[in-house]
């Protein structure tokens, strides 16, 4: 059976629209997440985009690494005394040498203006001693019960916390972030996310423009004794 010209040429035209139309939907469908990554003096990071568009920013430090260790907690010393002269917000993350108790943390929180978003408090198990964390996503306003139960299966294992190891917050005034710098509680006052937002947006400006930005910072409270 012969096909009218007219009507082939259609059907030709149709074919190729379906052609390019699954070309371009299999070239989207395999296009990479955004993925970076670089070094500072103090820090590695890498930024990757998530399924929901956001960027995850990831700072890493060899921790068991004595000297590495060092020149990150030198960095964050000399960045926070720059910093503790400036207007801005500024995010910090705050490991203590020890825990303290729970309404020490929250008094130290009022006294420098600072908003907490997390924290953590670290504790040993009722059974055989081992370290343990209990991360709370909240203000530092409410009490936590001191024992947790952390064993499902009937053996009674309870988390005896001792104190608040880790804050996660953000100070509103440069006068609380030098109070916490002098506080010989404080280990580590963490200002690495202020660095490595203002280096990303020089570096890579095109990349981070209209994405919210989820930082994760390392805190090196495993490391303590405690």
């Amino acid at each position: 059976m012969r096909i009218p010209k007219q009507k082939l040429a259609t059907v030709l035209l149709v074919l190729m629209i379906a052609v390019i139309t699954l070309l371009a939907t299999v070239q989207t469908a395999y296009v990479a997440p955004l993925y970076l990554e670089g070094t500072t003096e103090s820090f590695r990071y890498t930024v990757q985009e998530e399924r929901n568009a956001n960027l995850y920013v990831t700072v890493s430090v060899n921790l068991d690494d004595p000297a590495a260790l060092q020149k990150y907690l030198d960095a964050n010393r000399q960045r926070g005394r720059q910093l503790s002269v400036k207007a801005n917000p500024i995010p910090v993350r705050i490991t203590f040498l020890q825990p303290i108790p729970l309404n020490e943390a929250r008094v130290l929180a009022q006294e420098t203006g600072l908003s907490v978003s997390s924290f953590a408090m670290v504790g040993h198990s009722s059974l055989n001693g081992r370290k343990g964390v209990h991360v709370e996503f909240s203000s530092l306003d409410k009490d936590v019960p001191l024992r947790r139960n952390v064993d499902p299966t009937g053996q009674a294992e309870e988390l005896v916390l001792k104190g608040v190891m880790v804050i996660y917050g953000e100070l509103k005034n440069p006068q609380g972030l030098a109070r916490l710098l002098d506080d010989p509680r404080a280990y580590l006052v963490d200002t690495s996310e202020v660095h490595l937002r203002e280096l990303l947006a020089q570096k890579h400006s095109s990349a981070i423009t209209g994405k919210e930005l989820v930082f994760s910072v390392p805190s090196p409270f495993w490391n303590l004794d405690w």
